[in-house]
């Protein structure tokens, strides 16, 4: 059987090292928690930038229509204001 001397440095064991083991434990619980809370902010982020995108192609929509209101009424303006220089004598 192999002695602790025999053990390979990587390997963990009982004893002198628990320490260690007790902090990779630390290392790892708090990996996880960090990881947990950056999944969620990403999700949050996720979400924000979906509401952004439905509120720009809204906010599109709307200056399209305003533009293209605005261009019938310039077109109208200018027949008319074309009528009247040709009927001016």
């Amino acid at each position: 059987m192999n002695s602790p001397e025999q053990l390979p440095e990587h390997t963990l064991s009982f004893g002198s090292s628990d320490a260690q083991l007790e902090n990779f434990t630390d290392s790892y619980v708090l990996f996880k928690e960090t990881t947990r809370k950056y999944r969620e902010a990403y999700e949050q982020l996720e979400a924000q930038f979906e509401f952004l995108n439905i509120r720009l192609e809204e906010t599109n929509l709307e200056l399209r229509k305003s533009l293209e209101e605005k261009d019938r009424v310039s077109n109208y303006l200018n027949n008319i204001l074309e009528s009247l220089s040709g009927g001016v004598l």
